[in-house]
């Protein structure tokens, strides 16, 4: 068994594997830089997520027959809101609940770690604008203070300037994302083609 394979850590074509408790060797996994000086690379602790469309699936295809039964039933648009987002929500949450994590002690330089916790800030934010965003539309249907009309409009052009907002901040780069997490561990999608050769090359050396 190799040394990298020993520690818990392969590459396998474009991803990293890394098995439950492995220590990865402390090269940047977002830019390939190496611990020189060193401190300049350290391990980023996280809970990474298996990447999974069901929740956004759900959240797609109930937010289409919402806005649908709100344009078919517009004196009871408000209570459609309301009670999809009290039915939407808990089977959202239960699908996150449900979706297969592992703890993964990232390496990362200085700067990368900056722009993941930076990433990490702009995604909290992005997050609680669409909540406020929801909150105050109901509020404002509810309590007759726009007409729906004008709040489905503007909760509209909200919604684009977020997400434009989120591809400005080039979100899907600061971070690193796991497209499967199993018995062996999870793969890694996003590392540095770099960080890939060099950790490849690591496990070669060792197995030689």
């Amino acid at each position: 068994m190799t040394e990298g394979a020993a520690r818990g850590w392969r590459v396998e074509r474009d991803e990293l594997l890394v098995a439950p408790d492995a220590r990865l060797p402390l090269t940047c996994l977002k830019c390939g830089a190496r611990n020189q000086p060193k401190g300049k690379v350290t391990r980023r602790k996280e809970t990474l997520l298996q990447a999974d469309t069901r929740s956004g699936i759900v959240s797609g295809l109930g937010g289409a027959l919402v806005a649908q039964a709100m344009r078919s039933f517009r004196d009871s648009a408000a209570a459609i809101l309301v009670g999809a987002t009290l039915v939407l929500a808990p089977v959202v949450w239960l699908l996150h609940h449900k979706t297969p994590r592992q703890v993964v002690e990232l390496p990362l330089c200085t700067s990368c770690n900056a722009r993941w916790s930076q990433g990490v800030m702009f995604r909290r934010a992005f997050v609680g604008a669409m909540v406020l965003g929801l909150a105050a539309g109901a509020v404002a249907v509810l309590g007759e203070l726009l007409p729906m009309k004008t709040v489905a409009v503007v909760g509209g052009v909200a919604f684009v300037l977020v997400l434009l907002a989120a591809v400005s901040a080039k979100m899907p780069a600061r971070f690193v994302t796991a497209t499967r997490i199993g018995p062996q561990g999870a793969w890694l999608k996003g590392v540095d083609p770099g960080a890939l050769a060099r950790l490849a090359k690591d496990r070669a050396d060792a197995a030689s």
